[in-house]
């Protein structure tokens, strides 16, 4: 179908000649011509012509159109196998989210992107990586996210890809506040492993010219599919981590409460302790008075 802007430069040209342009009976596109020169009109041996040329044209376009895909196939492969390749020998947890944009933005240039993933209590999602109009915005990091939060959450939830040319009407439709208010197309898929969905993948977009395409949604998911696993023994790992540091605080702690009898040091070491192995921001530690009466704050971090 013809646009606004088609309508109008075929206007200005006079154009009152189409030629079709068909590939294996579909309509790829039209030469269009305006008056001869000469005010004739178009006789039948010009039109033979253009039709033969026409037909020509089309088997150099079809051709050229097989080339560029399997070009495009090739680099989508490559894309995957590199992706495969550094997943192996990424250990940064932050490296390995690095490497998802970046191969990701090789195949499907892209200003917003965005990695959900599952707390390591299972309770909350949030945004592990978080780029929007090309700039890594750490503050929407890490941080709990409500159960509606946007579209990523309706992927996990269904635990399929979703993708739309509409952003504000999709999130209308599902009653989802909308995250972004100048976004038009967008897609997702989940981060799924053997047992779980662990997260999603999103980009969007804010250009009219740029709709998202099936084949591209297709090519996302593989992405996550390669992602999830590496993404899920990271935070197994972290986990892993985690709990030998929180395990060797605790003989630490029981070492101190042993050798030290001063109330104040040993509440403190306990406060300190748990702000900085649950990476808190402060913490009180309140203690029940001797007669039971009432609780008295006794360590602030």
């Amino acid at each position: 179908m013809l646009t606004q802007s088609d309508r109008a430069r075929l206007s200005l040209l006079g154009t009152n000649l189409f030629i079709p342009l068909r590939c294996q009976q579909r309509l790829i596109g039209w030469l269009a011509l305006g008056a001869r020169g000469s005010d004739q009109p178009y006789r039948k041996e010009d039109l033979t012509f253009l039709e033969e040329l026409c037909e020509r044209a089309t088997a150099a376009i079809s051709q050229a159109g097989i080339v560029a895909d399997i070009e495009r196939h090739v680099h989508e492969l490559s894309i995957l196998m590199r992706l495969a390749e550094g997943i192996n020998i990424t250990v940064s947890f932050d490296d390995l989210l690095e490497l998802i944009f970046t191969q990701t933005s090789q195949v499907i240039p892209t200003k917003d992107f965005f990695v959900v993933l599952k707390d390591h209590w299972g309770k909350h999602f949030y945004y592990a990586f978080y780029v929007e109009n090309d700039e890594r915005l750490r503050d929407r990091e890490n941080r709990p996210l409500p159960e509606d939060f946007d579209l990523e959450s309706v992927v996990i939830k269904s635990q399929k890809p979703l993708i739309t040319q509409n952003y504000l009407i999709e999130c209308r439709a599902r009653n989802i506040l909308p995250k972004h208010v100048d976004v038009l197309s967008w897609m997702g898929v989940p981060l799924r492993t053997a047992s779980d969905t662990i997260g999603a993948i999103s980009l969007c977009s804010r250009e009219v010219e740029v709709s998202f395409t099936s084949e591209q949604l297709d090519l996302v998911q593989a992405i996550a599919n390669l992602a999830a696993g590496a993404l899920e023994k990271e935070r197994l790992l972290r986990e892993t981590e985690l709990r030998a540091h929180q395990l060797s605080a605790l003989n630490e702690i029981a070492r101190k409460l042993s050798s030290n009898l001063d109330m104040n040091t040993l509440l403190e070491s306990v406060l300190e302790n748990a702000v900085n192995l649950l990476e808190c921001n402060e913490g009180v530690l309140w203690v029940r008075e001797p007669d039971g009466s009432k609780l008295e704050e006794k360590i602030t971090i």
